[in-house]
């Protein structure tokens, strides 16, 4: 598989999720088939005709999910994101995970190198939050959790199981690689915008200044994907169990 194909699907992803939030125009269909119809020809254009075919495949799968799936564009978010990432270093991501996890013995070193990052992680985020508090700053954490505890549990599963995946090749594997740590946590950060917390912005930059560093340094892209894996599950489960003692 090489670069065009992963630029490919994400950017049939990319097409996929604007359908979602398209305004309600009154022949909505038949503006999302031309608007479609214009991407394949253009894909078959700048590309190939194979290529077009795969994005097709890509708009007709995520279609049928949109029908029956609520929330399917936020599983498809991280897949666009992940398919970004892999496009830019796809080349270099063999070489990284030989290096980290090609045997049992690395996957465990590195396994808890993330579980060591993940506690890194988070005593960073206690400690922003007790200086936040000294500061007199009020945490608007609750607008996170009032967003997650609307999705429903395979998004919740997904965020725990692949998300961390994504988000690793592109925002560390990718970014932190080429464009230094501080560029990779702000952009890291500012994907989290849409919780529409100050406090969510604030430990995003934090946790991305820890990841990318520590991907810097050492190039375990690995432990990070644990690492990021286990703050996720922390922070469902928290907000699970805030929504059934609050039940």
């Amino acid at each position: 598989m090489d670069r065009d194909l992963f630029l490919v699907v994400f950017l049939s992803l990319s097409l996929s999720i604007f359908f979602v939030y398209l305004p309600n125009f009154t022949f909505l269909l038949p503006y999302e088939a031309a608007l479609a119809f214009m991407f394949l020809l253009a894909i078959a254009i700048i590309f190939n005709i194979e290529r077009a075919f795969a994005a097709l495949a890509v708009l007709s799968c995520f279609s049928l999910l949109q029908g029956f799936l609520p929330y399917v564009s936020s599983a498809e978010l991280q897949l666009a994101i992940f398919f970004l990432g892999l496009a830019f270093v796809h080349q270099d991501l063999y070489k990284i995970f030989t290096e980290h996890a090609n045997t049992l013995k690395k996957l465990a070193i590195s396994a808890l190198h993330g579980v060591g990052l993940f506690l890194a992680a988070t005593l960073s985020i206690l400690l922003l939050s007790l200086l936040m508090l000294a500061l007199g700053v009020h945490s608007d954490s609750a607008n996170v959790y009032s967003r997650l505890s609307d999705l429903p549990l395979y998004i919740l599963l997904f965020a725990v199981f692949f998300a961390p995946i994504g988000e690793e090749v592109f925002f560390r594997g990718f970014l932190a690689n080429r464009y230094g740590v501080l560029v990779s946590s702000v952009i890291f950060s500012l994907s989290h915008v849409f919780y529409n917390s100050t406090s969510e912005l604030a430990g995003a930059f934090l946790i991305g200044l820890i990841f990318s560093y520590y991907f810097v340094k050492t190039r375990n892209l690995a432990a990070c994907m644990v690492a990021h894996g286990l703050f996720n599950a922390m922070s469902i489960s928290l907000m699970l169990l805030q929504k059934q003692l609050g039940a």
